[in-house]
């Protein structure tokens, strides 16, 4: 098996740790290390309140380690495309990792937002994250790729899948596609998944007004028939089944995300089964540590 650090990172060091190794043997010097350097530092500053204009993440489930998490996956999805023999090279990959890193960018507010928190942000937060991403593509050597921010939109409900098909050029819907699989992988393969649902999507939900549930456990009720959705729906048609190449980039399967993954929509539906959802007991507070990141440290 392939890649047999653990499955999460908490830090950008830890990313870069977890990337390097990857990127050097995939693309050597071919791959823009000083840009990814970059975009690391200004990722880390966005969500630590340290980037002019911008407030800290104040978003419980969409944090820094999420964005980091999704940035993993989607490099080792990649990978695993490269493995079976399909062709991807440096720049598409830089691209792709770009984009998982700015991904939920528009959960953060602005510095004229105090008045609001992050989770009301949810119904529009990708729409701003993509204007965010074009902007930044735009004052980079990557200027001539901008309009591929459009493909964040696969991440998130404000355009439909098929809509989104019929626009973009098949280049960026593969980056899209494989970013909105690391997304919803990085998070049902979270070990505090469960836990995470109950103590932070759900308080990020009632700021947005958005779930017909009274109460956390309602929420942890429903998402045994939310999983199976995201698997059959979401994976399977409209993402193209992207998520399989990790077992290409693992070279085992089921791959260890997916099998995290299967061990807790069994555990959560024996507990919905049930009613009792006591047994879930992990603190969520220990997921995350504080990004630690250097100035000028890059990817070398």
């Amino acid at each position: 098996m392939r890649s047999r650090s653990r499955l999460d990172v908490g830090t950008v060091p830890e990313l870069e740790q977890a990337l390097q190794p990857l990127l050097e043997e995939r693309f050597g010097d071919e791959f823009d290390h000083a840009l990814l350097g970059q975009a690391l530092d200004e990722v880390d500053a966005l969500y630590g309140g340290r980037a002019p204009g911008y407030l800290a993440s104040d978003t419980p489930y969409h944090d820094l380690k999420h964005s980091l998490d999704t940035t993993l996956v989607a490099a080792r999805i990649a990978d695993g495309l490269m493995a079976a023999g399909d062709p991807f090279d440096a720049e598409d990959m830089l691209l792709l990792v770009l984009g998982a890193l700015f991904h939920d960018v528009g959960y953060l507010r602005r510095t004229d937002e105090t008045a609001i928190q992050g989770g009301a942000l949810t119904r529009i937060h990708v729409g701003r994250g993509e204007a965010f991403f074009r902007h930044w593509l735009a004052r980079s050597p990557l200027a001539e790729h901008a309009p591929v921010a459009a493909m964040l939109h696969y991440t998130g409900y404000e355009e439909p899948a098929a809509s989104l098909d019929g626009r973009l050029p098949e280049r960026h819907r593969r980056l899209g596609k494989i970013i909105a699989t690391a997304d919803l992988v990085s998070q049902m393969a979270d070990r505090y998944y469960l836990e995470r649902c109950r103590d932070a999507l759900f308080a990020e939900f009632r700021l947005a007004g958005d779930p017909p549930m009274t109460s956390a456990e309602d929420l942890l009720a429903g998402t045994p028939a939310f999983m199976a959705h995201v698997r059959r729906t979401r994976l399977e048609r409209e993402l193209e089944g992207y998520y399989r190449y990790l077992g290409h980039h693992f070279r085992c399967s089921p791959d260890p995300y997916m099998a995290a993954i299967d061990r807790h929509a069994d555990f959560i539906g024996k507990l919905a089964a049930a009613g009792d959802f006591r047994r879930l007991r992990r603190d969520t507070a220990l997921r995350c540590r504080p990004a630690s990141r250097p100035p000028g440290m890059t990817l070398s």
